[in-house]
């Protein structure tokens, strides 16, 4: 069975061609099509990332910011420029938590030097994974 959100996204965001939604809100919908695609078990790794960049596809991707650039190159698994993508879009506002917690970003933030591109904030603790591999440097 696919999961809730590739069942009912697709759906859901079939409404949203009303033009009561700004053209940034269509492209996150994008985003979440593609991303339904992406990580469904039922395919094979291949066939997920073609399936996810056809999606993508539908969309008008012509004006978008870093965070956008950063997003579609998560979903069409293109990693060749990530850490220059995440860099621009710390510098646009995307934060430390939002990289971490997005699930756009599930498989990037496992590349090396992905998340160091987005600063902490002081009150921001490391997650015990992260401490692990920290005195494991030290070591």
């Amino acid at each position: 069975m696919a999961p809730f959100y590739a069942a009912t996204w697709p759906t859901f965001t079939l409404r949203l061609t009303t033009r009561k939604f700004d053209h940034g809100l269509r492209l996150k919908f994008g985003i979440n099509r593609a991303l339904a695609k992406l990580f469904d078990p039922s395919l094979e790794r291949n066939q997920q990332t073609a399936l996810a960049k056809t999606e993508l596809e539908k969309y008008d991707w012509s004006v978008r910011d870093p965070i956008f650039e950063l997003a579609i190159a998560a979903v069409k698994r293109d990693f060749e420029n990530i850490k220059e993508l995440a860099s621009l879009a710390a510098q646009s506002g995307l934060t430390y938590s939002e990289a971490k917690t997005f699930v756009v970003f599930r498989e990037v933030r496992e590349l090396p030097g992905f998340m160091e591109c987005f600063p902490r904030k002081a009150l921001q603790l490391a997650d015990k994974r992260e401490s692990e591999m920290q005195d494991q440097k030290a070591c």
